[in-house]
């Protein structure tokens, strides 16, 4: 078993998402060179969850396994491409610039292996160089 805590927020601060007028149960797409229902895809994909969002809106909303609307869902590596996208967003708005590292813009991680990553760019794209830490037992 993996260690894992849920995360407490705030619930004046959640983004409700709207079901939209035009959401379906039924949604296919193409994969794999034909055309499959996103059912018959989860069953072979290990896939626990889909959202799908059109204009801010709930298009396809589908859970699989133990997987609920109300159950946390462990992301692991999910998150390095959420992050991604994000950190892409906001170079292209100017908001961050790729060539300064993390810890410019998280100053907590200066001392953490963070720290010696020199660029967000690097780190985004999983080049940067690490020096592992070893321990002598």
């Amino acid at each position: 078993m993996l260690p894992t805590v849920n995360i407490a927020h705030d619930h004046r601060r959640i983004l409700r998402l709207e079901r939209s007028r035009r959401a379906t149960d039924d949604f296919s797409i193409e994969f794999e060179g034909k055309s499959q229902r996103l059912d018959e895809i989860a069953d072979h994909q290990y896939i626990d969850g889909t959202l799908v969002l059109k204009d801010g809106k709930i298009v396809v909303e589908k859970y699989y396994g133990h997987l609920t609307a109300d159950r946390p869902h462990l992301m692991m590596s999910v998150s390095k491409s959420v992050v991604g996208l994000l950190v892409g967003k906001l170079a292209a708005q100017g908001v961050i610039d790729l060539s300064k590292s993390v810890a410019d813009y998280v100053p907590a991680l200066a001392s953490s292996g963070w720290g010696r990553i020199r660029c967000v760019r690097s780190s985004i794209c999983a080049t940067a160089p690490t020096t592992p830490k070893t321990t002598k037992i």
